[in-house]
């Protein structure tokens, strides 16, 4: 009960001299119960060079020493917490090069988690530890955007986003990716922690945080596309109203957006025909824009046969009003309208000829 109530003003008296005589005791005194609680309650009034001390002896031996413990696991999170306050610029340097140390002692921290970071993010207790060290790494490096371009740091930031909350999410969202997707997007190791963190962020985090359709965002939302898993992006694109899909389909960046979708080979055959689907009873607003005849034409292109069959039957009653816009024109055209009206089988097998790609558009416009 006494580390409970234990004063402010007692804990920074006593931290300096009680911590320098428990990190002679280390790691033992970390797992003690009563040892714990007297740390944690010192701990975030440690001059900085015990701190540095104390960082180095709770990370020894990974996940089998303090770091692994369920009591050790939080003496360490209390130490980070204290780093948090000194680098986040909450407390004036107390000596000359003590900031220095932390940071070398956090980066030693992180070197020797290294390779058994998924390890720590699933233990129940060391994923304390990678949640306070998810906010060290971004003080140290100057925020998310530099610690992802960081290999050593990116890779903790990656482990630590697996465990962190829909809130911290949100916020790391907020205040350091806005406006700054497309450059970790196409950063060759910043975008692994994005699609970490799009991975595990909240769906209403997502779809904001990819804006309006500019010619940035095309450029961010093409590279997100051709991500190992464009799932998350996917997904804020299916949660779009169809009329919205076909403005996206309209607009010259988001016209874009929709070849990457088309030719991305990590987009999965059933999440593409789902956005499809959407353009069904759309496809005379797309034929006569300038754009969105473009995007028909690449849909076509992909389209099997039975799926083009599907297409022509929805825009052969419509030829007069083709005929007068100069972009349905040429839709008209490229699907040889007046032959599917006068030689339906003569139509069928010309595309049969022309050998579509299979399984795209198939079962799309079919009614599956």
């Amino acid at each position: 009960m006494f580390f409970s109530v234990f004063p402010v003003f007692l804990a920074a008296l006593f931290a300096p001299n009680v911590l320098a005589e428990a990190a002679a005791s280390m790691p033992g005194v970390s797992l003690d119960p009563g040892g714990s609680r007297l740390l944690q309650a010192l701990l975030p009034h440690a001059p900085l060079g015990v701190l540095g001390r104390f960082l180095s002896l709770l990370v020894a031996g990974g996940l089998g020493g303090p770091a692994g413990h369920p009591l050790g696991a939080r003496v360490l999170e209390a130490a980070l917490g204290r780093v948090v306050a000194v680098l986040g610029g909450q407390e004036e340097e107390e000596e000359e090069g003590a900031v220095g140390r932390v940071e070398e002692a956090v980066g030693h921290l992180a070197a020797q988690i290294g390779g058994d970071l998924v390890a720590f993010a699933q233990h129940p207790a060391g994923s304390f530890v990678v949640r306070g060290l998810l906010r060290c790494p971004f003080l140290i490096g100057h925020g998310l955007v530099l610690g992802l371009q960081d290999g050593e740091k990116g890779r903790l930031l990656e482990a630590a986003m697996t465990v962190a909350g829909p809130r911290p999410l949100r916020e790391l969202f907020q205040r350091d990716l806005r406006g700054r997707l497309r450059g970790v997007a196409t950063h060759r190791l910043a975008n692994h922690g994005l699609q970490r963190l799009l991975d595990h962020a909240p769906e209403d985090v997502v779809g904001p945080s990819l804006g309006p359709v500019t010619l940035q965002g095309s450029l961010v939302l093409q590279h997100l596309l051709h991500f190992g898993d464009p799932g998350p992006v996917l997904g804020s694109l299916e949660a779009l109203p169809p009329q919205a899909l076909v403005a996206l389909a309209c607009s010259p960046p988001g016209s874009r957006v929709w070849d990457a979708l088309l030719a991305s080979p990590t987009v999965p055959p059933r999440a593409r025909r789902r956005l499809l689907r959407k353009l069904k009873g759309h496809f005379l607003s797309l034929a006569c824009h300038r754009n969105g005849s473009r995007v028909l034409d690449a849909v076509w292109a992909s389209a099997s046969a039975p799926a083009r069959a599907a297409i022509a039957e929805e825009l052969a009653p419509q030829r007069q009003a083709l005929r007068r816009d100069p972009h349905g024109r040429g839709v008209a055209r490229t699907m040889d309208l007046d032959l599917f009206l006068r030689r339906r089988k003569a139509w069928e097998r010309l595309q049969e000829a022309q050998g579509g790609k299979r399984g795209l558009l198939g079962p799309l416009l079919l009614g599956d």
